[in-house]
């Protein structure tokens, strides 16, 4: 906690935390985001995953499927639903598909209410993503033999 000039206690910007891990499985891509998704972090993960999002829309990569495992963020902002929305247009982009996994309660009630649920693949686990986003045992098969 930081004190400001007014005397209140709050979190400063730099008590933002964020974690990030990417993973290539096959043809799928899976981000795992922890921490909060704000707007001061949105822009630093996509920043650390831009060049395999770039190489998936260039198709160098192979990636096809984009799964964003939010089950470790804390807090999400209108700045993390923009960078859902940028993952989402730029998997679209190449033809690929992207889906959002392990989303808290809070996060998928923004989805909700901004109309992306009813438009991107939201799923309480990667795998159930997965299935969701190519259908039956494939996307098992898929993510297993990564």
């Amino acid at each position: 906690m930081t004190s400001t000039e007014d005397g209140l206690e709050g979190p400063g910007l730099w008590d933002a935390h964020l974690e990030v891990e990417a993973e290539r499985v096959n043809d799928w891509l899976v981000i795992r985001a922890g921490g909060d998704v704000d707007f001061v972090t949105a822009p630093q993960l996509y920043e650390r995953i831009k060049d395999d999002v770039e190489s998936a829309k260039s198709g160098a990569s192979g990636v096809r499927r984009i799964v964003l495992d939010l089950g470790d963020v804390r807090f999400i902002d209108s700045s993390g639903l923009g960078l859902i929305v940028k993952l989402w247009k730029a998997a679209r982009a190449y033809g690929g598909d992207f889906g959002i996994a392990r989303a808290k309660p809070h996060c998928v009630m923004l989805m909700e209410r901004t109309g992306l649920a009813g438009r991107i693949v939201v799923a309480p686990t990667v795998e159930a993503a997965a299935t969701r986003l190519l259908p039956g045992k494939a996307a098992a098969r898929a993510l297993a033999t990564g």
